[in-house]
């Protein structure tokens, strides 16, 4: 099981990432500003860290560039709605990827799927051979 952080200021489209990612088994930490997210990922060492590029009044490029340098093995998506500069922007700075709006959520869940391979339980194990 990995741990996702979330960093969006949209109630709606943090339901819909938790609901898309809870199903596959992952812990899923929900936060809406960049100071609540930099406390979570301080204190909970997650996997992932799923943030939307543009927060209401909020840097999330630096965002992306102060976790990076702290934490080289945390994975980065960046997902946005405001065109490729920011995605480029967002590269630059350090995530692993961008996700471009709109997506579909199995697009989604396989990007994780990709950046976060889950072990596979014994019980799948056994289904499979």
């Amino acid at each position: 099981m990995s741990h996702i952080v979330i960093c969006d200021d949209d109630p709606q489209v943090c339901r819909l990432l938790v609901r898309a990612l809870a199903d596959h088994g992952d812990e899923v930490t929900v936060t809406t500003t960049v100071p609540e997210c930099h406390r979570s990922v301080r204190q909970g060492a997650p996997d992932l860290l799923l943030t939307d590029l543009l927060l209401q009044g909020e840097n999330t490029l630096a965002l992306i560039r102060q976790l990076r340098a702290d934490f080289r093995t945390l994975k980065i998506v960046a997902i946005t709605g405001a065109g490729r500069l920011w995605a480029h922007a967002a590269v630059q700075q350090g995530a692993d990827c961008v996700l471009e709006k709109p997506f579909i959520m199995e697009s989604l869940t396989e990007l994780v799927q990709t950046l976060l391979p889950h072990e596979i339980s014994p019980r799948e194990q056994r289904s499979t051979s």
